[in-house]
Order: C-alpha cells, then sequence, then structure tokens
C-alpha cells in the first residue's frame, strides 16, 4: 500500500510539474518572434554545418549581410585559409540576401571556426571523413532512446520497462475484443506514446538501405549500445532494426493481416510524463491494408538485406512479407475500419506497388514482377508528384518503391527501369536547380514550407538526390543532398542545430515527452524544422511572423516545428550513414 501510495504521490506531482511547465512554455511561445530575431553579432548569423565537412566534399558558410572577408582559424587560433565572400543570392523563404564564403580547398582533419572581417566567429566545426561516423551513430542512438517496454539506459532518459500491460484490446468499428497477445516492444513514435506501424516500417525501411547499398560498411564500427541491449555482435543500426522487425511481427494477425499499432481509442495525448507513469490507456488497432503492405515490404527488404546477419531471422521475415502478400490478395480492396488513434491510410494502391517491387526484388519469382507491371500502368506517370502534406513522410512509399525497382539487375522490365529514370532525374534536376536559386540551398519549396514536417520532407527530397546519384553517377545529386543536411546540421538562417545533442547550437527543448525525467534531451533527436503551419503561426507569433526558414521556437510547447518523429529520425539515420559510408568508398 506505502508504494502504490508513493507512485500516486509521485504521478500527482509530475501532473502538476506539467501543468506549470506547459504554461509558461506556452506564454514564453508568444514572445518567440523577438526570441529568434537573429541580430548581426553572434555566431547563429554564420550558417555552417556544426557537425562539420568531409574532407573531399564542397564546404562554405552562408551569412544574411556582406563581409569583406574571412579567415579559417584552427584551435590554437592559427590562421590556415583566407577567403572573400561571393553572392548575393537572394533566398525567399529566409527574405534574406545571401552571400557565401566556400573553404572548399582547406582539407586538413582539425577543428576549425570561421572569423568575418568584423572579427565575428562561427561555432566550431570539424572537417574530417569521420564526421558522419559519429553523427550517425548518435542518431541511431536518438532512435534507441525511443523504444518502448524496454529498460532505457542514457543519461537524460533512462526509465525502466514501459506500457507492458495497456495494450490488451482490440478495436474494430467501435467493439472492443479482448485480445492475449504481446504488443510490447516498438519505438513511440515521437513525442507521445503511441506505436504505429506505419511510422516503424519506414523507419527501419530507411536505415537498412545504406546497409543494403554498402554491404559490410557498418560491421565494424563500435558499438554504443550496450552487449544486453544489441543483437549478439552485430552493428548498432541492424541491431535497432530488428528491434523495429520484432514489434511489426507483433502486430502481425495468423492471417497476415497487419495491426495499426497500438493507441488510445479517440485522439488523446499523455501528460508530461515519463512513459513508465503514461495514464492513457492504448488499445490495438485493426489490420488495415496499407499497413499490411507496408509492412510486408519492410520484412521483403529485411529478408535480403539481413541474410549475411542471420540466415533463420532473414527466412522468417520472407514468410511473413509473403503472409502479407497472401492477405492482400484475399482482400484485392481497401481494409481500413474504423480503430483506434494511430497514424491511417484510408488509400493502398500505391502500398501494394511497393510490396510486388520488394518481393521481387527479394526472390525473383515473376509472379510478383507481373502484379508490379499492371499496377504500374496504371500510375498518372512513370514517376508521379509527391503529394505535398505534413503526412507525406509518413505514409507516402510510392517513390521508394519505384527507386528500388530500379535498383534490380535481373529480370526488371527495362524499359519501365528507363521510364522510372527519367522521371526521377527530371524531378531532381527540379530540385538541383530550387536549391541553387535560393541563398541557403534548401529544396523546398513555397508549398512545403506550410505544412509540419520540413525537414523530413527535404531530408526525404535528399534521399532520393542521392539515390540518382548512386543510379546515375552524377555528382550534382550528392551535393544538393549533402546540402540539405548541412541545413539540418546549422546551415540554416537561424544557426540552428535541428537535432539534440550536436553542435554548439542543438535543439534543447524538444517536445518530447521523456524529457520529463530530468529535463535534459537525449542526444540524436531531429524535430520537425521551421515552419509556416497555419496553427503554428497563429499560436506562437503575435503581427507577422517570421519567414519560413525562420519560423521556429525552440520550446517544449511549440509540437509544431519542435517534435521529433521516428519516421524523420530513420531518414536522417539513413543520409549520415550513407555519407558515412560513401567516405569509405573511394569510387565516390
Amino acid at each position: 500500500m506505502e508504494l502504490f501510495t508513493d507512485r500516486v504521490f509521485i504521478f500527482h506531482r509530475f501532473v502538476l510539474l506539467t501543468l506549470i511547465i506547459s504554461f509558461v512554455a506556452y506564454f514564453d511561445s508568444k514572445s518567440a518572434v523577438k526570441d529568434f530575431t537573429l541580430i548581426a553579432g553572434g555566431p547563429e548569423e554564420i550558417a555552417v554545418d556544426q557537425a562539420g565537412y568531409r574532407m573531399e566534399d564542397q564546404k562554405d558558410f552562408r551569412i544574411g549581410r556582406y563581409v569583406e572577408g574571412f579567415k579559417i582559424l584552427n584551435e590554437k587560433n592559427d590562421v590556415v585559409f583566407r577567403g572573400k565572400v561571393t553572392g548575393p543570392i537572394h533566398d525567399q523563404f529566409a527574405d534574406a540576401d545571401v552571400w557565401k564564403g566556400e573553404f572548399t580547398e582547406l582539407k586538413i582533419p582539425g577543428t576549425y571556426k570561421i572569423q568575418l572581417s568584423d572579427s565575428i566567429c562561427s561555432w566550431t566545426f570539424k572537417i574530417g571523413n569521420d564526421i558522419y561516423f559519429t553523427l550517425f551513430q548518435t542518431l541511431v542512438r536518438g532512435l534507441y532512446v525511443s523504444r518502448c517496454g524496454f529498460a532505457v539506459k542514457d543519461d537524460a532518459v533512462s526509465h525502466p520497462p514501459c506500457h507492458l500491460h495497456d495494450a490488451d484490446t482490440l478495436l474494430i468499428n467501435g467493439k472492443r475484443i479482448p485480445d492475449g497477445r504481446d504488443a510490447t516492444g516498438g519505438w513511440h513514435d515521437g513525442g507521445d506514446y503511441w506505436r504505429s506501424t506505419m511510422s516503424a516500417s519506414q523507419a527501419i525501411s530507411r536505415i537498412l538501405w545504406p546497409v543494403e547499398l554498402f554491404p559490410g560498411a557498418f560491421d565494424k564500427v563500435n558499438p554504443l549500445l550496450l552487449p544486453k541491449e544489441r543483437w549478439g555482435n552485430r552493428p548498432d543500426i541492424i541491431t535497432e532494426a530488428k528491434w523495429g522487425l520484432d514489434w511489426l511481427a507483433k502486430m502481425q494477425s495468423p492471417d497476415g493481416g497487419v495491426s495499426t499499432g497500438i493507441g488510445p481509442a479517440v485522439f488523446h495525448m499523455p501528460p508530461q510524463l515519463p512513459p513508465q507513469y503514461d495514464p492513457v490507456r492504448h488499445l490495438i488497432g485493426a489490420v488495415n491494408s496499407s499497413h499490411t503492405a507496408k509492412t510486408g515490404a519492410v520484412f521483403a527488404r529485411a529478408a535480403r538485406i539481413l541474410k549475411s546477419y542471420d540466415q533463420q531471422y532473414a527466412e522468417s521475415c520472407l514468410v511473413r512479407a509473403r503472409l502479407c502478400w497472401k492477405f492482400l490478395q484475399e482482400h484485392p480492396t481497401l481494409v481500413a475500419p474504423k480503430t483506434n488513434n494511430v497514424y491511417g491510410r484510408n488509400e493502398d494502391a500505391t502500398d501494394r506497388i511497393w510490396l510486388a517491387v520488394e518481393l521481387f526484388r527479394t526472390t525473383g519469382d515473376k509472379r510478383f514482377n507481373d502484379d508490379f507491371t499492371v499496377r504500374f500502368k496504371k500510375l498518372d506517370s512513370a514517376y508521379p508528384k509527391a503529394p505535398v502534406s505534413t503526412q507525406t513522410i509518413r505514409n507516402y512509399n510510392l517513390h521508394e518503391a519505384l527507386i528500388s525497382y530500379c535498383f534490380i539487375k535481373i529480370g526488371a522490365d527495362k524499359a519501365i527501369q528507363e521510364k522510372i529514370l527519367a522521371g526521377l532525374l527530371g524531378d531532381c534536376d527540379r530540385m538541383v536547380a530550387g536549391s541553387m536559386a535560393e541563398g541557403y540551398g534548401n529544396v523546398l519549396q513555397a508549398e512545403s514550407w506550410k505544412e509540419r514536417h520540413t525537414n523530413g520532407n527535404a531530408l526525404q527530397m535528399a534521399w532520393e538526390l542521392a539515390m540518382a546519384a548512386e543510379l546515375t553517377g552524377e555528382k550534382k545529386y550528392r551535393e544538393v543532398a549533402l546540402r540539405q543536411l548541412h541545413f539540418v546540421l546549422g546551415a540554416n538562417p537561424l544557426g540552428k542545430v535541428f537535432v539534440t545533442g550536436v553542435g554548439s547550437n542543438p535543439v534543447r527543448n524538444p517536445h518530447y515527452r521523456p524529457l520529463s525525467i530530468r529535463n535534459l534531451a537525449p542526444p540524436g533527436l531531429v524535430v520537425k524544422g521551421p515552419t509556416h503551419d497555419k496553427d503554428y503561426v497563429r499560436e506562437a507569433f503575435c503581427g507577422t511572423p517570421p519567414p519560413p526558414e525562420k519560423s521556429y521556437t525552440d520550446l517544449y510547447a511549440t509540437h509544431w516545428c519542435n517534435e521529433p518523429d521516428i519516421e524523420v529520425q530513420g531518414q536522417i539515420i539513413g543520409l549520415a550513414a550513407y555519407f558515412f559510408a560513401t567516405a569509405l568508398n573511394s569510387s565516390h
């Protein structure tokens, strides 16, 4: 009884603390314009990637005013490079004329800072080919800390296993059905404690791409996870993928259908409490055909990629992928009953394409290629334009499916591959042109800045550019892809690193409920990023808001721009891992 009383007391303390913090943060957010208006004279006005630059890559900084020249100083404050700025190029989304200072010729590993002719200095940054190794390890750690049902060990957000008994009921069309499955595992989707199979599938797929493109590149990477947290001696990136896959397996019914995931019956966000004190009752979502296709595609990818790490486990993934296929063959139209409040989708045609592609790529079975071909011919074009939406980063996989088809070397329809590649390159050329036309080099256009997840959408485009580079060898695509990573890591008009624990000016107050454990952010969480989302602009700013690229506040209350999500976490892990691996590969 004493233990129960103590827990209730602790719970009430957390609720009271949450209300106080939220009240203060909300009203503080109303003054965000003045808090984030840059004044000339601070390091944040020098837009530089605070993680650093690889030795052979283009290196530059951006600044929203003219300066006579600049120097690069090493750790001893010795001048190692001098240069002049060029420009300006107007950036419409920062509403600024932007000058560029290039120092690509500096290729000596070390830690540096930029000093302008008026003596203002930048944040420090590194040059070296291990830059993205360190970054991607930190980012994988950022996914690990969102594990559910696990005793997370971390300086900021350690907690005992959570949500062990709260999902014992299935919800279908308003009817609650007892369900005895073990629903533990997976990752919390973002700042909340829901768990979506759609979100998990996106994250797993993206972190597996560099593993497949560069076999063995991660096998000798020193792990950050503890021995009991890892899958044997396998790399952390593989361990984390398996953690997600194991939970997806629990969400699959015997007939092959996959649940939407774990969430409340109606939209209800938990208070700012540690996960073990979450009072919200979660239910198991009904089977959804879109989620089934996405999960099946990821199982098929895992079966192909993980066979060198564990043949038996890879075979089990293929069995599950085939079960998803069987379910969808038996249910040729959309299956999407009303269910719990996690991310759902009322369209599955493009997801079925993705499943067919991955099964064909893994097995070589002609029937999967035939199914893909029939569905491909029904598309509006060979490479349809992606929808502009906040949800695109989590529910749209058509481009991934089409790009994956282009990597198939045996048995694929060459004419279709050529059409897809032409469409991809057309898209990528427009991205390159758009990036070059803006002073800070972001690929997003006006309509995208009205949505949330601007970092996620830009990183998705960066991934497409990187894949175009892999398929063609065109350097320009890789450079613009890397520019998007630079933007997220500090080379933006706020001089802000949109990742916790990276660089000198990182995100410190993400909308992340485990923050309540010690009021500290764990390293490696990427947040949504600047936005002109109408709700955010209305709630966060008084009067005219700043331009889109500056429309950001580092406050817990501003979830519109400052919440992490595992889909975007998967994207930035995949991209950082890609650039780490290409640094090891002399052909790049």
